[in-house]
């Protein structure tokens, strides 16, 4: 296989290759050749936002290490390095591959609403209105974290080294410094971020510190210690509780979340949803993570294509409206809500669906499909758009086991208050808004209900059963359609993940709208797409893609170089 470029990168030790990660800071931007960040004929790599990250999962993995162990290691140094994403005080998903057992599992650690939550982020338990500008950031917004548990839950049952070791990386960079990163550095120096973000800048002094400047987060290390020493439960031991209850009661709304909710957070294990696309089976997590099962039910409905062709895009973004639709209708937690995942899967439903797109003409305002629903069930369409601030790990060992993480705060830096040197999610804002009255949604906010999520981990499988690629993606709303595209891409072989995870971006996630990446070649589809009738523009959208694929030689990564990720392996 033609792997243009990456055979060089792939002799040079891991530690050369971090350093010229770090010296090359600054990424180019989608619409340019990118730079070859990817690895090729690796026995194991790992791929993150981060050079640090990627650097120590891959430090545990020359030590023995499985793919868990590599990805707690990576996420703990996500949680300082990329504060704005992910950490301890967010939500992650793990897709865990177990290659001698050939068994796939999913830790879903989501976060929560507590035991006391309200009918609606936007009102009180008594059900009167609250401001929903006042709700969106502090302590009212944040869900019982759900990261540590599930890493925990995930290391338990395919971890090999001792968790404690897992946190030294983190914890030295944190202690000793590390170098501010471009992402971090450019969220920290926007026109707004001295009102929007001053809880992270005092970190930092109340200074954003130039690009490359090391900068410390002692409290940071004081949290892992905790969590190294005493597993999960460590955010809440010592000064971690006292830390966590005063910042939640930060901000507008207070939190209604109590030590009970915050010690009792239980991950879920549910199984995956699989299905046949083409030669290859592929697997994601469950709702209410709905990203993976949006990005099937697309693939299933656009076929295969190029996207770089308007009719063919067309044809992707009708996929990806009417699958909003779907998730608009039916998306919810499925502890609590019956969700028909198997029916919006079912390949006589989604053919129905692709039977409605039209080869030159725009669908006018898609509606969800006819599925029967429980008796009694009033549902409506939710209004609400989840999105995530999101970061994408991947890892696979010698043994072939592997991990897909997807991990997120929900909006940058979260609730924008921190415990612990670290940012609490803003989760509950993914849930639905309190719905008029006699009305129901799918993602109605309960007590101990999870918030839908588009986050989408994704593996994919040969007819063999080899696992053949796996990945993910940040962007939020758009998370589906970037990871579907980028399975269409890299399937069939065609593409590089370095090349894949570098094009521009197109989506529906705004069912009425749809978007293409502003500054880049796709801005080309816009005159055809209006012409169909779409209501298109051309916005940023920023990501955060990784994948891994097999190849002839082992295993191929690559980074998005919108983030500061890069692909390291051995």
């Amino acid at each position: 296989m033609n792997v243009p470029n990456s055979l060089a990168i792939r002799r040079k030790p891991a530690v050369l290759l971090l350093l010229a990660a770090l010296g090359g800071c600054v990424p180019p931007a989608p619409s340019t050749p990118a730079a070859d960040n990817s690895t090729a004929g690796l026995a194991e790599i790992a791929v993150t936002a981060n050079p640090l990250a990627s650097q120590a999962a891959l430090a545990v993995l020359k030590q023995g290490g499985t793919a868990v162990d590599a990805a707690v290691a990576a996420q703990a140094v996500l949680g300082l390095v990329e504060p704005q994403a992910s950490g301890p005080g967010g939500g992650s998903v793990l897709l865990v591959w177990d290659a001698a057992a050939a068994k796939l599992s999913v830790f879903d650690g989501t976060p929560r609403a507590g035991h006391n939550a309200a009918a609606g982020l936007n009102a009180d338990p008594s059900g009167r209105p609250l401001d929903p500008g006042e709700v969106m950031y502090g302590g009212g917004a944040v869900g019982v974290p759900g990261t540590l548990p599930a890493l925990w839950g995930a290391h338990r049952a395919a971890g090999k080294l001792p968790w404690a070791a897992l946190f030294a990386p983190a914890i030295k960079l944190a202690d000793d410094g590390f170098p501010m990163p471009r992402a971090l550095h450019t969220l920290l120096s926007a026109p707004a971020a001295a009102s929007s973000y001053a809880s992270v800048l005092a970190l930092y002094g109340g200074v954003v510190p130039p690009v490359g400047a090391s900068v410390r987060n002692p409290a940071y290390a004081a949290t892992l210690r905790r969590v190294a020493q005493r597993g999960a439960d460590g955010l809440f031991a010592g000064d971690g509780l006292r830390e966590m209850l005063a910042a939640l009661n930060r901000g507008p709304q207070s939190s209604l979340l109590t030590e009970a909710d915050l010690r009792g957070y239980t991950v879920t294990q549910p199984a995956p949803v699989c299905v046949q696309w083409r030669d290859w089976k592929l697997c994601t997590a469950p709702p209410p993570s709905f990203g993976g099962l949006l990005a099937l039910q697309i693939l299933a409905m656009a076929g295969p294509g190029d996207l770089s062709d308007a009719g063919y895009a067309h044809r992707f973004l009708d996929a990806g409206r009417l699958a909003q639709a779907d998730r608009r209708r039916f998306a919810g937690d499925p502890d609590r809500v019956p969700v028909p995942v198997a029916q919006l899967l079912d390949p006589a439903y989604l053919a129905a669906r692709a039977a409605l797109i039209a080869p030159d003409r725009a669908l006018q305002h898609p509606k969800p499909g006819n599925l029967r629903q429980e008796q009694g069930d009033a549902r409506r369409d939710d209004p609400s758009a989840p999105t995530t601030a999101t970061s994408q790990v991947v890892v696979v060992d010698r043994a072939g086991n592997a991990v897909s993480m997807t991990s997120s705060l929900t909006h940058n830096f979260g609730a924008r208050v921190l415990a612990g040197g670290m940012p609490l999610n803003n989760a509950l804002v993914d849930f639905a808004p309190m719905p008029p009255s006699g009305v129901r949604y799918a993602n109605d906010m309960e007590p101990d209900k999870r918030p839908v999520t588009p986050k989408a981990p994704v593996m994919a499988f040969d007819a063999q059963g080899r696992l053949v690629l796996l990945g993910g993606s940040g962007g939020g709303p758009g998370t589906p359609d970037f990871v579907a595209a980028a399975l269409l891409d890299m399937l069939p072989g065609a593409r590089a993940p370095a090349e894949v995870v570098a094009r521009p971006h197109i989506t529906s996630a705004d069912i009425d709208h749809v978007t293409v990446e502003t500054g880049t070649t796709a801005e080309q589809l816009l005159p055809a797409l209006r012409a169909m009738g779409h209501q298109a523009e051309a916005e940023p959208l920023p990501s955060g893609s990784a994948f891994a694929r097999r190849t002839a030689r082992g295993w191929q990564g690559a980074a998005d170089p919108r983030r500061d990720g890069v692909a390291l392996g051995d």
